[in-house]
């Protein structure tokens, strides 16, 4: 009895280690790959290196092993609970997102002043010479003289094309005959101011950075004041004596033109310099002398600056 006895107690004793054993196996927990596609996976892990985690199937824990790379991977969650995070999904936020769209946005264009449509204003001075217009008369010189002219504009705009009106405060001088009964009168020289009121169109085209104009219009001119005459004595004695008091009011009309070039172009201000020729239509046949005014033709280079009205 007792023989069988002990075999048996062996038999139960290896049943049971065996037994245990294999309850720990089945209760052993197991290690949890989470992707970066959001899946997840049982598995047995045995190793990591620096690119691959190395595993077997949970299911499987002495079967063949495999590999994931760990690019793939975002974390480990560890049989004892400790999560092991591997790549960090990247976090896009907002704040990331409008430094990047904001370089790739492109900037509308600014328009310069005179690719705008609107009004503007400006200020403009020249200077030039006076050449009195075809006499017919034994009373005055021909030849050419100083001239000068500033004042303001006004005008519009659309699409390269301006319109505008000039008031220009102009002042010319003129020569007079020495008659030969005038003795000892070295020269004679007369002085004349006048309101000028250009109307005129211009055209602009642009060559490289350049904007260049071509302007074609008409003038009317009224004498400012009575004007004087200057008399230069053999001795160079200068006496000044008012001139033709009865001019002012009378009106002198005639055609003007001349060529433009924008030298600084902003989106509301432009700078720019030009030539001008004022021809009267008029001539100086019925001149008297301290009595009716001098027709002139002027020519003048001048320069200004143009501001934007429109917003």
């Amino acid at each position: 009895m007792r023989s069988l006895l002990k075999p048996a107690l062996v038999f139960s004793l290896i049943l049971g280690v065996c037994i245990f054993a294999t309850a720990q196996v089945k209760l052993k927990k197991p290690d949890v790959i989470q992707k970066i596609d959001k899946t997840s996976l049982e598995v047995v892990i045995d190793e990591i290196n620096k690119t691959d985690i190395l595993y077997r199937k949970a299911n499987d824990p002495k079967g063949p092993l495999y590999a994931m790379p760990k690019k793939e991977v975002r974390k480990i969650i560890w049989n004892n609970g400790d999560v092991e995070d591997i790549t960090l999904a990247p976090v896009v936020s907002q704040q990331s997102v409008q430094p990047v769209l904001a370089k790739t946005e492109i900037a509308p264009a600014s328009l310069l002043f005179w690719d705008k449509t609107g009004l503007f204003a400006g200020l403009r001075v020249g200077a030039g010479v006076g050449i009195t217009a075809t006499s017919n008369t034994t009373s005055l010189s021909s030849g050419s003289r100083f001239a000068y002219n500033v004042g303001a504009t006004l005008g519009f705009r659309a699409k390269a094309i301006g319109v505008q009106v000039d008031a220009l405060y102009t002042g010319a001088s003129y020569t007079l005959r020495v008659p030969g009964t005038m003795q000892g009168v070295k020269s004679v020289n007369g002085q004349q101011n006048n309101l000028v009121i250009p109307v005129m169109a211009t055209f602009y085209t642009k060559i490289s950075k350049t904007r260049l104009g071509i302007s074609a219009g008409g003038f009317a001119s009224m004498q400012a004041g009575p004007g004087s005459t200057k008399i230069t004595s053999s001795e160079n004695k200068i006496s000044n004596v008012k001139n033709c008091s009865t001019c002012t009011g009378e009106a002198i009309f005639g055609i003007v033109g001349g060529l433009s070039a924008t030298v600084v172009e902003r989106a509301n201000h432009s700078i720019f310099i030009d030539a001008r020729y004022y021809h009267s239509l008029g001539d100086n046949t019925g001149y008297k002398i301290a009595e009716t005014g001098v027709k002139l033709n002027v020519g003048a280079i001048g320069a200004g600056v143009l501001f934007n009205l429109s917003r």
